[in-house]
């Protein structure tokens, strides 16, 4: 996968395939990278860790990707156009 992505706890909170609290989301990604310590760094200026994209599981790089407006194909990643919503209700 190319591109750089790291990701906090907070933002895989509440995505499909990972428990729903903070510590909990902690422990299952630490599953992840226990193999390869490169994966996870401390977020600079914050006690923050943050994991790479590519320690994970691709449901769950997907669910990461999709909240970035991205989506993970053989060629790297590709930014989709942001969808404009019309209002019906409006009028010009």
């Amino acid at each position: 996968m190319n591109g750089e992505i790291w990701v906090t706890v907070q933002e895989f909170t509440g995505l499909p395939g990972l428990p729903g609290s903070a510590p909990n989301v902690r422990k299952k990604l630490e599953t992840f990278v226990q193999d390869n310590a490169a994966l996870c760094r401390k977020r600079e200026g914050s006690k923050a860790m943050e994991y790479h994209l590519s320690a994970l599981p691709a449901e769950i790089r997907a669910a990461v990707l999709k909240r970035r407006n991205q989506i993970e194909t053989s060629q790297g990643l590709i930014t989709l156009p942001e969808k404009k919503v019309s209002a019906p209700w409006r009028t010009s």
